[in-house]
């Protein structure tokens, strides 16, 4: 009689451990690397194939990137003798920090390309009477690129944003709409860009050297995933001839 006492133990034991498994692994994970992490999503997705946050971004995040990293492009560039600066936040504020001051995310995005890892922190804001959402991109856990990111806005509101912008850093007409820089020094830079689906404005500080190895080698690295694809695509043509 015991050992069926025992035996059931067991196997109540066991049922509590497979229905409780995920939620002690996440609990762990959590514990050591935040819930705002790369390991944290990775995991969460691997039992559940989703991710537990809204997206900042559906698009991959090396597309907010190559506007800064790889050759110059044919964009106007305005100068300014400005400080460049994204809200209230220093360039290389810790993202532990601005979530905590900020609050609690509307979404989250965290992403590994090669050896570095990125986060995005995502708030509604309103700037002139006008919703944004407002992005904190970091690498590893500092605050490096911020976007506003303007979506459905009428042209009269486009032209108020433009122009505030125009009064803020240059006290002059740029004379496009679509895409420009501004630049307060090599490594201190905003982009504005209208897709069209979007208005945004990214601010990016590449100061630390570390930060622009980092992204010099995800430009490397998808330059080099598009010479394979190329290459590949070469060799299907070749077998097809």
């Amino acid at each position: 009689m015991i050992v069926f006492y025992f035996l059931g133990a067991i196997l109540v034991l066991a049922l509590i451990i497979f229905l409780t498994y995920k939620r002690l692994v996440l609990m762990m994970v959590k514990l050591f690397y935040s819930k705002y992490s790369y390991k944290y999503l990775r995991v969460y997705k691997g039992f559940y194939y989703t991710s537990p946050f809204g997206y900042c971004i559906r698009d991959d995040i090396s597309q907010h990137l190559l506007p800064f990293v790889g050759p110059e492009r044919d964009l106007p560039v305005f100068k300014t003798k400005k400080h460049i600066s994204f809200g209230n936040w220093d360039f290389y504020s810790k993202m532990s920090k601005i979530r905590k001051k900020q609050g609690k995310p509307i979404c989250f995005n965290a992403f590994k390309l090669g050896k570095t890892q990125f986060r995005i922190l995502g708030y509604r804001d309103m700037l002139a009477n006008i919703p944004t959402r407002v992005l904190y991109f970091g690498l590893d856990n500092h605050f490096f690129m911020g976007e506003y990111v303007f979506k459905k806005i009428t042209e009269n509101q486009k032209k108020f944003i433009l122009e505030s912008l125009e009064k803020k850093y240059l006290g002059e007409k740029v004379g496009t709409d679509k895409m420009f820089y501004i630049q307060e020094s090599e490594n201190r830079k905003i982009h504005f860009r209208d897709t069209g689906f979007s208005l945004i404005i990214t601010y990016i500080d590449l100061s630390e050297q570390q930060t622009r190895e980092s992204l010099n080698n995800v430009y490397q690295q998808l330059q080099d995933m598009g010479d394979q694809l190329k290459k590949e695509q070469a060799e299907e043509e070749s077998i097809e001839l």
